[in-house]
């Protein structure tokens, strides 16, 4: 029980450092948009996100580098077959501003570079409904 609360005054103490809450970190990054598709013409993140992804989740944490992550964790659905898909932003809470840090399916991280056609797919498919 000691260890417990030891641990939720560390992270309570660095999210305080950070000046975010949890709450606010997933916040910023859900109700953002991503320079390749703009709010006049796209969803959000989160709008987008919640909407292709079955059970989409969302948190946030600081990593061992003492860095603000916020994390999102869906299921995408193609053929027939659920992949698990996750995907971290690290917030940078100075700037008011985060980028993605981290991508993997199913266990497996992928090359950053790999996100682009996934986001693609995401946000037109968003678009036509």
């Amino acid at each position: 029980m000691k260890k417990i609360i030891m641990i939720l005054g560390v992270v309570l103490f660095s999210l305080c450092v950070f000046g975010l809450t949890v709450r606010e970190a997933v916040d910023m990054v859900k109700k953002a948009n991503f320079y390749d598709y703009p709010a006049d013409s796209y969803a959000t993140v989160g709008e987008a996100f919640d909407y292709f992804f079955s059970r989409p989740r969302w948190n946030a944490f600081v990593s061992k580098n003492n860095y603000l992550i916020v994390q999102f964790t869906g299921t995408a659905i193609e053929d027939d077959e659920g992949y698990e898909v996750v995907i971290q932003f690290t917030v940078d809470t100075k700037k008011g501003s985060w980028y993605v840090n981290y991508f993997e399916v199913d266990g497996k991280q992928q090359e950053l570079s790999l996100l682009s056609g996934l986001l693609e797919y995401i946000f037109v498919a968003f678009n036509y409904n």
